[in-house]
Formats: C-alpha cells, sequence, structure tokens
C-alpha cells in the first residue's frame, strides 16, 4: 500500500516530511503498518441527516441542498508527524 512505499523508502521515519492521513476511520486503519491516522465521522449521525435531507426534499418538491455540519474526531497514530512529536516530548 501507498502508506508502506512513503515510509519503506525513508528509513529513519524521524527525519519524514510527510503525513498520511486517512478519512472514515475504518478498523484496519490500525493494523496497517505503521497505523494511519484517520478522520473517524459518526455513520448514524450521516445517516439520520440524510434521511431527514431525504424526507424534506420528498415533502418540498423543488428543495435545494443545505449544509450539514457533522462531527468528527481525528485519530492520531504512527502515519503522522503529530504522533512522532508526541514520542519526542
Amino acid at each position: 500500500n501507498s502508506i508502506t512505499a512513503i515510509f519503506n523508502y525513508f528509513m529513519d521515519i524521524t527525519y519524514i516530511c510527510c503525513s498520511v492521513i486517512g478519512f472514515d476511520d475504518q478498523p484496519f486503519a490500525a493494523l496497517l503498518e505503521p497505523p494511519l491516522t484517520s478522520v473517524h465521522t459518526y455513520e448514524p449521525e450521516l445517516g439520520a441527516a440524510v434521511a431527514e435531507q431525504l424526507i424534506f426534499c420528498l415533502e418540498h418538491p423543488g428543495c435545494r441542498y443545505r449544509h450539514v455540519r457533522l462531527g468528527t474526531e481525528l485519530v492520531v497514530r504512527e502515519s503522522t508527524q503529530i504522533s512522532l512529536q508526541r514520542e519526542i516530548e
């Protein structure tokens, strides 16, 4: 995978100037080497927002999209400089 290729290119990871971050924080992210930092999304909230918008549009033909903000969480693992800084300090 691309993460392994990037990290294998550099022998000493303390000098890497590249961080890799994924999205959706799938279960396998923690199992990769190095473990992948990822943005965790809350699927139940996302599903509820989509359902609400769909129902609204069905009840109001011609409706336009609307912006919805949902919470996320950054799960820091070893694929980023942030995790390396924590180890150094």
